[in-house]
């Protein structure tokens, strides 16, 4: 399974690695080829992390999530 973390920060995805089982394959941004300055307008960070994950399901149809 491949799953798409909403950032451009390699340590978060590394660190992230290591937490996961080695069946799922956690992406960046930078590994799908996307580098769109994706605009945080929501009022909350959970509102930010859900403009991030949409936006990537929306763009590129791929199963995805974010963190603020």
């Amino acid at each position: 399974m491949k799953l798409i973390f909403a950032t451009h920060n390699q340590h978060k995805v590394e660190e992230l690695k290591k937490l996961v089982p080695a069946s799922i394959s956690i992406l960046s941004l930078a590994d799908i080829n996307c580098h769109h300055d994706i605009k945080e307008t929501g009022a909350t960070l959970e509102e930010n992390a859900e403009i991030k994950a949409n936006f990537i399901k929306y763009k590129y149809g791929l199963d995805c999530f974010a963190d603020d």
